[in-house]
């Protein structure tokens, strides 16, 4: 039964209603037993006492004869039951006029009851202890008068007794007098009571459904913060602020979800923004180069053709023709890279490789253009390097390196190519690509993979250069997710790639000079 309260708020508001109403009726009636019985003995004994004091106060200033209207509108205004006798003279009482109800009359006694009201039965006076106060005979019931009997003398004839007695019509006036007397400070109980336990009842009832109230206020605010409910009751209101809490969060996680995509897709508009901007630059940039050595072909041409001054020597000019369109030619090939790696689709096929294979296939084909130039190539490399990359965009880079290193380095110079781990715990490798005797302004490093990029006087005749070799090494680098850093070193200028190693055992390094592997 508990555990069916517990977990219903229909049940609680039933049981803590009829708690309220059974705690505030019984404080009533509790305070009706402590107060109303004192009260009510008091007015009752200042009844019985006022109606005492007029008795005497009158019945020496008139006559026997005379006396029978007053002794009516005493027992009419009190509500008295009179008994009249007299014991010492043993003579007979007669008051004439008496309109009042007899209720025994003999020869010695008048027992008389105003009319209308009610009778108790009583013919004599049932007194349980007795005091004597002011010459008079009180008969007690607890601390309650019951009957007080007084001598007195009318002005022409006495002694009588007079024993009064209340009626149970006048037990019920004085009570109900007394109720009516006490009634605004009950009331007032009353309303103190029942607004008390209407301000916990209220509390009980509102405080959750304030609290959800709020919940739900913060919630349309996006106010995340202010918007959990942590009630532990088991009821319906209980299970209300878990539903709330629960959507809360849900709902939380769903706009963070919503912004995390947003800024995701903001990004990504970013991302393709720059990218047509980069691609609108390129293909401008492309035409600026390619226009280049057009016009020179075609100067070269229209003047063999017409056999115009020097132009006449058509062997030489076919010569310079040729080199011309190798250059257009290595120029287009480089283009058509770039365009192959900007693709939407294209993506890295990521595998195990071994490092030391690519590096020695990238390195063949320029051996001889080192020689040419009189430049050694040396090679620090592990017999078996096993690495995470693309061969294929992995290769591409480090032929443009090579091809970078080797067209802008003076003969004579070294390029060098190392790998080695970062630390035997690292999961990482570092590639260096080194030429020496070659120095780059350090402002001009990071634009040095900006396409079409020449640091000032590299383009020359000796050189050439397409300008796109490290722009290539930029976009295969970025398509595996490879961090790169150009930098001068002591010896001339270097740049360092980071590699995600594969965790099998590499063999001791091994050291190489130019084509011997």
């Amino acid at each position: 039964m508990i555990k069916r309260i517990q977990e219903s708020f229909s049940l609680k508001i039933f049981f803590i209603t009829a708690a309220l109403l059974v705690f505030s009726n019984l404080l009533v009636l509790m305070g009706l037993y402590a107060f109303m019985p004192q009260i009510y003995t008091l007015s009752y004994n200042d009844h019985v006492n006022t109606c005492v004091e007029e008795l005497e106060e009158t019945l020496p200033k008139i006559r026997r004869k005379e006396s029978g209207k007053f002794f009516n509108d005493l027992c009419e205004k009190y509500q008295m039951r009179m008994d009249i006798s007299a014991p010492y003279t043993k003579e007979k009482v007669e008051i004439p006029g008496l309109q009042s109800q007899y209720l025994c009359q003999d020869q010695q006694k008048y027992s008389l009851q105003a009319t209308g009201a009610v009778a108790d039965g009583r013919t004599s006076v049932r007194q349980y202890s007795y005091s004597i106060e002011n010459n008079r005979s009180i008969g007690m019931e607890g601390e309650k008068i019951e009957s007080c009997m007084v001598t007195l003398s009318f002005s022409d004839q006495g002694p009588y007794e007079f024993t009064l007695i209340p009626t149970e019509a006048n037990r019920v006036n004085i009570f109900l007098s007394d109720l009516e007397r006490i009634l605004p400070y009950l009331l007032s109980i009353i309303f103190l009571l029942a607004f008390g336990a209407a301000a916990v009842y209220t509390r009980y009832i509102t405080r959750p459904v304030l609290g959800i109230s709020r919940a739900a206020k913060a919630m349309s605010r996006m106010d995340w913060t202010n918007s959990r409910l942590f009630f532990k009751r088991k009821d319906e209101i209980g299970s209300l602020a878990r539903s709330i809490d629960s959507t809360s969060k849900a709902l939380e996680q769903a706009l963070s979800e919503r912004d995390d995509a947003n800024k995701k897709l903001q990004a990504e508009l970013e991302k393709q923004k720059k990218l047509d901007q980069e691609q609108q630059e390129f293909f401008a940039a492309a035409s600026h180069e390619l226009k280049t050595p057009v016009t020179v072909l075609k100067g070269q041409l229209t003047g063999m053709l017409y056999q115009v001054g020097a132009y006449q020597d058509r062997e030489l000019y076919l010569k310079k023709s040729l080199r011309t369109v190798e250059e257009m030619e290595h120029r287009i090939l480089k283009i058509l890279e770039v365009s192959r790696m900007e693709r939407p689709d294209m993506k890295a096929e990521i595998r195990e490789i071994d490092l030391t294979r690519i590096i020695r296939e990238s390195c063949t084909p320029y051996e001889d253009l080192i020689e040419d130039k009189g430049m050694t190539l040396r090679v620090s490399l592990p017999e078996s390097f096993k690495i995470l990359g693309d061969p294929k965009l992995l290769k591409s880079a480090l032929e443009n390196l090579l091809e970078n290193a080797v067209k802008y380095s003076p003969p004579g110079e070294e390029i060098r190519i190392s790998a080695q781990k970062e630390s035997e715990e690292s999961k990482l490798c570092r590639l260096a690509v080194e030429n020496t005797g070659v120095w780059i302004p350090e402002e001009k490093i990071p634009r040095l993979f900006q396409p079409f990029y020449r640091v000032d006087g590299s383009r020359n005749k000796e050189t050439g250069g397409s300008g796109l070799g490290l722009y290539l090494v930029k976009k295969a680098l970025e398509l595996q997710e490879i961090p790169y850093k150009a930098e001068n070193t002591e010896g001339g200028f270097c740049i360092c790639l980071r590699l995600k190693r594969d965790s099998s055992e590499t063999g001791g390094i091994s050291e190489c000079t130019n084509g011997s592997y």
